[in-house]
């Protein structure tokens, strides 16, 4: 392993943030960002599901991508494994990364889901690294995924309680390890005026620079509908594997779920399997009414382009008749003009000719011979 800059040396203290997609990890570095810890020049904007941003330093978003890539991982890091292999070739890219970041002082850091994929891979690079996991109860995830719409989902929904496990099983794993360096925090208490989140990183994370604030968040960012259904008890009925690291991270978290205990041990009633159905069921015959609107309107908008495509040759066969109308007129004119000049030249001869003497001696003889009978030759 090369040499790393220790923070003793370069008064630089590492900071990774990081848990399951739609967890709260955003919303926990807009926080920590707040608070004084640098997470990154170039930050991934805002988008669907985060209005106020995803917080994501790009240099890592872009090179946990790659690795994904690489290993046939789709790049938003849906996988049932938690934790993924970094080919070698990745090696110099992350370390030079890791350099950079390193060069300034203070508390820096970044945030990005799936830096949990490589957890043991970035502890061995940045060994004095300190982390914050923020987890999230498995059907409020699953809602929020459910209700991005990422395709994944939708063609195979057991798939975001797989990802759920694997990420979550990575963070129980390794905070196991490393519970003197780590804070294990659920979403629930990044919310309200009590700065218990930031002054637990404080004290167990031993980082004094971090800035206490009174007010953190609008809870109304985060939704919390599926845990007022029936969803928890249908996620201990069919995948009790999930319910177990909930309760296991719960038990060893600095600040755990504020959640019913009895929430997801609730019975199934059949009366909400039948209730979901309905739901369905009215949302098929709302898409199809939608499509047969939509349909409908896109018959229409045909019809108007076709009308308009017509109004349009009309209005281009009546320019093409004014134009030769204005043409017509114009030759018209000319001709009148050219009539104008030669009556005027016609005029301007016969004035000149009348006030000619031969013309009036011409016209006395004529005079003259008419009233003695000789005819004019």
């Amino acid at each position: 392993m090369d040499v790393v800059k220790t923070s003793k040396d370069s008064q630089s203290q590492p900071i990774i943030i990081t848990g399951m997609h739609r967890s709260g990890t955003s919303l926990t570095a807009s926080i920590l960002q707040r608070a004084g810890i640098n997470i990154g020049r170039e930050l991934l904007g805002p988008g669907i599901g985060n209005i106020k941003g995803h917080f994501e330093d790009v240099d890592f978003w872009k090179l946990h991508q790659e690795i994904l890539v690489s290993q046939g991982v789709s790049p938003e890091g849906w996988t049932t494994h938690s934790k993924i292999s970094v080919p070698q070739q990745f090696l110099s890219k992350a370390r030079a990364l890791r350099d950079q970041r390193m060069e300034q002082t203070g508390l820096w850091g970044w945030k990005e889901p799936r830096t949990t994929l490589f957890l043991d891979f970035w502890d061995e690079l940045i060994p004095e690294a300190k982390y914050i996991f923020v987890y999230r109860s498995p059907w409020e995830v699953v809602d929020s995924l459910f209700t991005r719409g990422d395709v994944a989902f939708t063609q195979n929904p057991g798939l975001a309680i797989g990802v759920w496990i694997a990420y979550n099983t990575g963070i129980l794993d390794f905070y196991k390890q490393n519970f003197s360096r780590a804070v294990l925090i659920h979403i629930d208490n990044l919310k309200g005026k009590a700065p218990n989140f930031l002054s637990a990183i404080q004290e167990k994370l031993q980082l004094k620079d971090v800035l206490l604030e009174e007010e953190i968040f609008d809870s109304k960012l985060v939704h919390r509908e599926a845990s007022t259904d029936h969803r928890p008890a249908l996620i201990a009925q069919f995948y009790p594997k999930a319910i177990e690291i909930l309760d296991a991270l719960n038990a060893i978290a600095d600040l755990p779920a504020h959640l019913d205990p009895n929430r997801a041990s609730a019975r199934l009633h059949i009366d909400w399997a039948l209730q979901d159905w309905a739901i369905t069921r009215r949302a098929m015959t709302s898409k199809q009414q939608t499509q047969t609107e939509l349909q409908q309107t896109q018959t229409e908008l045909q019809q108007t382009q076709t009308e308009l495509q017509q109004t349009q040759t009309e209005l281009q066969q009546t320019q093409t008749e004014l134009q030769q109308t204005q043409t017509e007129l114009q030759q018209t004119q000319t001709e009148l003009q050219q009539t104008q000049t030669q009556l005027h030249y016609e005029q301007e001869l016969v004035t000149a000719m009348e006030s000619s003497k031969f013309w009036k001696i011409r016209q006395v003889w004529k005079r003259a011979k008419s009233m003695i009978g000789l005819d004019d030759d």
